[in-house]
Parts: structure tokens; sequence; C-alpha cells
């Protein structure tokens, strides 16, 4: 139920909502296994390498965003250097995961490094410029010298590179960073508006929720509350998204 909602930026179910119980990491055993941006108290214990510096950097943009909207609509002018400083690291971060190279025209690609670095892109030009995943997911991608790709979108090029991993097994061990892609893909693909899609989107559509209902499910039980705290976390930032989405609208 709740990965749905979050694929079509709804409210949480309120048969949900009684599943509120403080979390700690000390709870659940094996949760080495549950590192990704939806909850990373262990991402900083794992080796360094280039997926999991994307995943540790969406970590902490992710929970910079969230500490910023706090302050949205806060007059106290007590706040503005907070409000500064957790800006400032939100660019800083933004400007890290653009300066990444895709790894996709290599002899040998890392799909799984060039799948989170798209979904990082996508998560990462919505939280910067006030945008939806799904506008921010309409971007041409482009080659590591800056040249676009001819009519491939965000979304497209992350779909491919997701489809050559071994979604099958949800990256084994993997498995959450593999959900919070298929979730990030999945809600970009999920418009607000009533718009005709194509057969092609329709298709990517389907596969993203699909395989994120997958990873979420294969979860054990005994970490289930891990994974709902990290979906919720999800969901209150597309909710901020699309809700300075349609304020910058306005304002436009």
């Amino acid at each position: 139920m709740l990965v749905f909602t979050i694929l079509r930026g709804t409210p949480e179910p309120t048969t949900l909502l009684e599943v509120d119980r403080p979390f700690t990491h000390t709870d659940v055993p094996g949760l080495a296994d549950l590192v990704s941006p939806l909850h990373a108290p262990h991402i900083y214990d794992v080796p360094s390498s280039p997926a999991v510096d994307i995943l540790s950097d969406i970590h902490r943009l992710s929970q910079t965003f969230l500490a910023r909207c706090t302050f949205v609509g806060e007059p106290c002018p007590a706040s503005d250097a907070h409000v500064a400083s957790l800006d400032f690291e939100m660019q800083q971060i933004h400007a890290r995961l653009l300066s990444r190279p895709p790894t996709r025209e290599d002899l040998m690609p890392d799909w799984m490094y060039e799948t989170c670095r798209l979904a990082a892109l996508i998560v990462c030009r919505s939280i910067a410029e006030g945008t939806s995943l799904a506008d921010s997911a309409t971007v041409i991608c482009t080659r590591g010298n800056g040249v676009h790709q001819t009519s491939t979108t965000l979304l497209t090029a992350l779909h491919t590179a997701m489809m050559r991993t071994d979604r099958h097994a949800c990256w084994g061990d993997q498995r959450a960073p593999f959900l919070w892609v298929c979730l990030v893909g999945g809600a970009a693909s999920w418009p607000s508006s009533r718009e005709e899609i194509s057969p092609a989107q329709a298709w990517e559509r389907k596969c993203f929720s699909l395989y994120a209902l997958k990873a979420a499910v294969c979860v054990p039980f005994s970490q289930t509350e891990t994974v709902i705290q990290g979906l919720r976390w999800f969901l209150q930032i597309r909710h901020w998204t699309d809700l300075r989405n349609v304020v910058h609208a306005r304002k436009g």
C-alpha cells in the first residue's frame, strides 16, 4: 500500500499510521543489507565505492532537504543562518552528483552504479530546482562530455540501465538501493496530470512499479519497520517536491 502511495503521490493510508514505533538501528539484525538513501545508519561504515558514494550523497541530500522544508514559511530571522547553511550543503551535494561521470559507454559498464547515478540526477534536479520527479525525469540525458543523447530522457536511460542489472534478484543483498531506484523511477513515470503517455512510457511505469513492490515485499519480516520508515521518508520527499513544483508554477 505504501509503495503505491509513493508512486501515485497520494496521502499515506490511515491503516499504516498506527505503525509508528520509534525506530533505532539496533532493533534490526543484518541492517547493513538495507544501506540506501531511504534508511542508512550504516552507510558510512561500508567500503567506499562510486555507487556507495552516490547513495551516501543522496542520503545526506534527502535528510538536509527534509530539514530545510521545516522552515518553509517561517518568518523568524534567527533561522536565516541555519537555512542558508542547509541550502549551501544541498548545493554542494548537487554539484558533486552532477560531476559524476556516466559509465554506460564504457567497455564494461557498471550498470548498478549507472542506475544509481541516473536516479540521483532525477532526485537532485527536483530538490535543487523545485520541480516534480516527473518533470525532472523528462530532461534529456547527456554524455560525460555534456553532449545530449538524442531524445533519450533521464527516465528512459534509468529504465534501460536498471533492466541491465540483476533485477530478478533485486540486486541481492543490495535490495534497498534497488528499491530506492525503482521508487524514483516509478514516481517519476507517474505524473500528477492525466496526460496521455506512450506505450513505452506505460511499460517503464509498469516495470518500475512492479519491481518496487517486489523489492519491498521480499524484505524479511523482521525488517518491516525499517522499510516502512524509509518509505515514509521517501513519501515526504515526494510530497515536498510536488508542493514546491505547484508553488513555482503559480509564481511563473
